[in-house]
């Protein structure tokens, strides 16, 4: 049964049109502001609806700035047209260029020649040294945004990179922290705007080489940033299923500049639909009993948004396969993975999952990495949460993915076997999940029984805390 599935899911799989809408939808996810995230979510609107998927539409939801969904609350919508850093004719910073060099929902700067001080060299911090002037510093940019927001400072500029894999000296870090609230992630309706600039280390380091041999210099910067009360966005689409009354949530989100992260995972959902759909047409599939529904979403506030203002929607929904970062290399230290848990709320789906994964991992033999770990829902797969209870996996990586929110993150990024393996073990989890009355039998349970004695309860009896 498990090699079947896998067989026909194969068959009806292309990698070329997998990657280049994954290209398509990047082309303007890559600008990561409200404009261009809209017109990515009617480029997936038309991909679903290409594939023959049922009820292919967006659903807005505020970008406001004030409503809650659960305990979240909204980031206000933003745009950013242009902006620039440039030292003497030295281009530091342009957006046109390498979009990353905003912060993401900063606020505006006038057009004009400011002042530099890098914040890692003053003795003293305060508003006589920090005034009226752009701050460069090293740390991310929030943290160096909170030390300088009741000083007057105009702007803050980082050169920080971190640890990214697969960053150079000419990588800039995508920063998508800008809020003065707690965690920091999304700005407010009543926040003051500031604006926010990310430079490579190549360009901080000639900025600091800039103010050593010049003290007082001036470059001339712009940010042509605004927030305002605007509309984001799901998109959703359906593979009906003999009984309406159940779904299964195949979902991942939209909204940032990665290739990896998470355009692979949105073009992997559609990929996945238009597989499925076709295979169930040819007749190579029996159409399952639960539909199976697609949905982007902007990470975490909107797979909350759409789960809150659809609880009827959510009634049906027996799992959720959520798929994130799946199409980057992997090695033996960094493996795509089937993330299960909270242990509160188990299913099938962990299982499921768990033993296809490992089935495709032996099938490519060795050229895929894939391993099974517990963690608790951090991302889209938080609506396993009991407040809204869908219980799920997360397929993909996560933060050690290559060029992970940086300008390394472009579609060269996305190999064709990782995207290949993990769109199968979605397609073939989602299908099973959908058809489990039909597919379940004595060998079929005792496959997961096995993945469940040797995964799942070790782990489960070595930390009390997954419980």
């Amino acid at each position: 049964m498990w090699n079947h599935l896998i067989e026909v899911c194969e068959r009806h799989y292309d990698g070329a049109r997998h990657h280049a809408l994954l290209t398509r939808i990047c082309a303007d996810e890559r600008w990561f502001d409200t404009p261009r995230q809209r017109a990515a979510a009617a480029t997936m609107v038309a991909a679903m609806r290409d594939a023959g998927l049922d009820e292919a539409r967006i659903v807005p939801f505020p970008a406001d700035g004030r409503t809650r969904f659960q305990d979240w609350t909204t980031k206000l919508a933003w745009e950013c047209r242009s902006a620039r850093i440039v030292m003497d004719s030295d281009v530091l910073a342009d957006r046109a260029l390498v979009p990353w060099a905003t912060v993401m929902g900063c606020g505006p700067l006038g057009a004009g020649r400011w002042p530099v001080v890098d914040i890692d060299t003053l003795g003293t911090v305060d508003r006589t040294t920090i005034a009226g002037r752009l701050v460069l510093g090293s740390a991310p940019p929030i943290a160096i945004k909170r030390r300088v927001r009741e000083l007057g400072a105009v702007g803050v500029i980082s050169d920080w990179i971190g640890t990214t894999v697969g960053a150079d000296d000419g990588t800039t870090k995508w920063a998508n922290a800008w809020s003065d609230g707690p965690g920091g992630w999304f700005v407010g309706a009543d926040e003051r705007p500031l604006a926010g600039f990310c430079l490579s280390p190549a360009a901080g380091r000639r900025l600091r080489e800039g103010l050593r041999a010049q003290p007082g210099l001036l470059v001339d910067a712009h940010c042509d940033a605004r927030l305002y009360a605007g509309e984001s966005q799901c998109v959703t689409a359906l593979i009906p299923g003999r009984d309406p009354g159940r779904e299964i949530w195949l979902f991942g989100h939209a909204c940032e500049p990665g290739a990896n992260d998470n355009t692979s995972g949105v073009a992997t959902l559609i990929e996945v639909a238009r597989l499925l759909n076709a295979a169930i047409a040819a007749g190579d599939l029996p159409r399952p009993r639960a539909s199976i529904r697609i949905i982007s979403t902007e990470e975490c506030l909107g797979m909350l948004a759409f789960a809150t203002m659809h609880p009827e929607l959510a009634a049906r929904a027996l799992c959720g396969i959520n798929v994130d970062t799946v199409g980057d290399r992997t090695d033996a230290d960094r493996p795509h993975r089937v993330f299960y848990g909270p242990l509160a709320n188990p299913s099938p789906v962990w299982a499921i999952g768990g033993a296809l994964g490992e089935r495709l991992r032996d099938s490519a033999g060795g050229a895929w990495h894939f391993a099974c770990a517990h963690q608790v829902p951090t991302a889209d797969d938080m609506i396993a949460d009991p407040a809204l209870g869908v219980p799920n996996i997360w397929i993909g990586r996560g933060s050690d993915g290559v060029g992970y929110h940086s300008s390394a993150d472009t579609p060269a990024v996305c190999e064709a076997l990782p995207l290949r393996c993990n769109a199968l073990l979605a397609a073939g989890t989602a299908y099973l999940m959908a058809d489990l009355d039909r597919v379940w039998d004595d060998a079929f349970a005792a496959d997961l029984g096995a993945w469940v004695d040797a995964r799942l309860l070790p782990a489960a009896t070595e930390d009390g805390r997954l419980l």
